[in-house]
């Protein structure tokens, strides 16, 4: 029974040593398969990968690690792994080691230095490989190469940078805002346009920033923007102080997978365009309105030359009745008063052609704080409930004018304040040498540099816009009844005008007028007046007078034949040419008509000059002085008569000529 028992062990002992060693064949085939596999993965993995020891020294290492870097496998096995690292690299790993050793586990970003030079950078993850008590025996290391990534990061930091420099250099705004209309981003010009700092815009919703009219065209916008459009269009800002900034929004939306994240805007400040545009239309309506007024002034030139010529008629006709008439005769009074009328009719048709044409008579260096000083001083006297205060300008420069024109001009205005100041007030007279540039002359039609300045400011009631814009008008007035021709200021703003100067007006309804008139300062030094003589002056030379219109002619010839001349009459060009050709040598002096039908005053007075280069001219027309004439008495002409004239103005311009050496 003993033995039995134990031969039946030892087939039971026998059974389980073979089903130990099946079972540990079979843990071996599985470990063997195990093996096969991490091998398999270890070869072809595409990361690095490294088992290194408790100092970091390689034991085994993959194709890919020696494909990518270069090296042989013998010249990786043995070598610490932080050796193939950057200096820097190294020194973070080779610090980070003895904490690996306890945590037993690290990752950084190493820089790999490939045989051949080349450094590429990895994303190193290494895990602690441990004996079954939990022991570490070696380590696990795991590098995938991120050169590529962190490249492409580094070109999108570096993008990002030079964009947000761009952004902030700029000098237009730029804001983002979030899908909620909260600010994101404001660069530095967007906060000096609209005067709030970047820490005040962060994070405010940007309807605060915009009134109510300007936050429904934004909310219009923000819907467009939420529908993926893009679009440009205009915003005022309201700034911190309350100021309006006027822009231009040039403005996109920010989607994110394909879900709305808010909209960022480039801000163009429109206030100088705004403004330049504001400047253009104030230059065309002043275009617009001296061209206005060159158009009035042509008719108006026109109306009182016709007018003139028939008052020299009916004054002329006078002058030769009251010749031959005593003082006591019972008409004498009557003529007189008719005589006075006529003067007062050729003053009207005086200041029509001070508008149209602008008369410069007798145009000479002047001192014009004399001129103000002289003409204030008159009207002071007359006018004792206007108090006048001056201030003139100390070393004045000259300007070349007709004094008798200058001084009508200022004594229209001082009329102009007075009337403005029924109960009284105060006008403020100053003188200033002052330089205009180009851009201010423009409009007018001047050329820039040095001019004189002439303020008359008055204390009156002022005027409305409407108003301003119409006083130079000829027979515009907003006197009532018989109280003004509305000649005055368009006689001065035509005078003004043919001395090359400017006349401008500032006023406000209730808070008085200003005008302020520039001259061309001249380099020559003013000069006194000298006074004409008196009294009617005779003479007996031959006259030619020459006229188309038949009553000035049968008027001049009476005129003429009274005062002892004899007298040759042309109705034409060609007569006056065959005349002064045939009888030259007994002919004294022409009087020429500078408007006639055929042939013009300045080409008659040429083709008499070349007759007779010694030949005495005096030039007579309605019109007053004007280019055309100025340039006939530049050429050599002797003088100018305006009609209409009286007989006394005729002797002494005849003899003044005729006298002359």
């Amino acid at each position: 029974m003993v033995k039995k028992t134990s031969d039946e062990e030892l087939e039971q002992k026998d059974e389980n040593l073979k089903e130990k060693i099946a079972k540990h064949k079979q843990a071996q085939e599985v470990l063997q398969e195990r093996e096969r596999w991490f091998r398999f993965f270890f070869e072809s993995a595409p990361e690095f990968i490294y088992i290194i020891d408790t100092k970091g020294n390689i034991l085994q290492t993959n194709d890919a690690t020696l494909k990518v870097s270069g090296y042989l496998q013998e010249e990786v096995l043995g070598k610490c792994i932080s050796d193939f690292f950057t200096l820097t690299s190294k020194k973070i790993f080779d610090e980070q080691f003895p904490i690996l050793l306890e945590r037993g586990h690290h990752r950084q970003e190493v820089e790999f230095i490939c045989k051949d030079g080349k450094i590429i950078i990895l994303d190193c993850s290494v895990s602690a490989l441990r004996y079954e008590v939990g022991d570490i025996m070696g380590f696990m290391v795991f590098q995938q190469d991120i050169t590529q990534r962190k490249q492409a990061e580094e070109a999108l930091r570096k993008s990002e940078a030079k964009y947000r420099e761009l952004i902030f250099r700029i000098n237009e705004g730029f804001v983002a805002i979030d899908e909620k209309g909260y600010i994101t981003f404001a660069n530095p010009r967007l906060c000096e346009m609209i005067e709030y700092s970047e820490v005040e815009l962060i994070g405010k919703n940007i309807r605060e920033l915009f009134d109510e009219k300007n936050r429904e065209i934004l909310e219009k916008e923000l819907a467009k923007r939420r529908r993926g459009e893009p679009s440009q269009y205009e915003l005022t800002w309201t700034t911190k102080s309350g100021k309006k900034v006027p822009t231009l929004m040039s403005a996109s939306p920010i989607f994110e997978n394909w879900v709305y994240r808010g909209s960022y805007a480039v801000v163009t400040d429109l206030s100088e365009i705004k403004r330049a545009q504001e400047e253009k239309k104030r230059l065309e309506a002043q275009l617009h309105k001296i061209q206005r007024m060159e158009s009035l002034g042509t008719l108006a030139g026109g109306i009182a030359h016709n007018f003139n010529n028939l008052l020299m008629g009916i004054l002329g006709n006078i002058s030769l009745i009251l010749l031959n008439k005593n003082p006591s005769h019972p008409d004498y009074e009557k003529l007189k008063n008719v005589e006075h009328l006529v003067q007062e009719g050729a003053k009207l048709s005086q200041e029509l052609l001070d508008f149209a044409r602008g008369g410069k008579f007798q145009v000479e260096p002047t001192d014009l704080n004399k001129v103000v000083k002289r003409s204030s001083d008159m009207f002071a006297q007359t006018k004792r409930q206007i108090k006048i205060y001056t201030k003139f300008q100390k070393d004045i420069w000259t300007v070349e004018v007709d004094v008798g024109q200058i001084e009508q001009v200022l004594l229209n205005l001082y009329i102009n304040a007075w009337q403005a100041m029924p109960g009284g007030g105060e006008l403020y007279l100053e003188t200033q040498n002052i330089t205009l540039d180009e851009n201010y002359v423009r409009p007018f039609k001047v050329k820039p540099g040095p001019y004189v300045k002439i303020s008359v400011t008055d204390t009156g009631v002022g005027m409305d816009e409407t108003t301003k814009q119409r006083i130079f008008e000829p027979f515009f007035t907003t006197k009532e009844g018989n109280r003004g021709t509305g000649l005055g200021l368009a006689s001065a703003y035509g005078i003004i005008k043919n001395h090359g100067g400017i006349i401008t007006v500032y006023s406000e309804k209730g808070r008085g007028t200003t005008f302020n008139i520039y001259f061309p300062a001249s380099e020559k030094e003013a000069i006194k007046q000298e006074k004409l003589a008196e009294g009617v002056l005779k003479g007996g030379e031959t006259i030619l007078f020459v006229d188309d219109e038949e009553m000035i002619i049968k008027t001049g010839k009476e005129l003429l034949e009274t005062l002892g001349y004899k007298v040759l009459i042309a109705k034409s060009g060609k007569e006056v040419i065959e005349i002064y050709r045939a009888k030259n040598e007994q002919i004294d002096m022409v009087i020429l008509d500078t408007v006639m039908p055929d042939i013009g005053g300045g080409e008659i007075y040429d083709m008499l000059k070349k007759i007779n280069p010694d030949i005495k001219v005096l030039l007579s027309s309605g019109y007053s002085m004007n280019d055309e004439i100025k340039e006939i008495l530049e050429r050599g002409c002797d003088g100018f008569i305006q009609k209409p004239f009286t007989l006394k103005e005729l002797s002494r311009k005849i003899r003044k000529i005729l006298d002359k050496e």
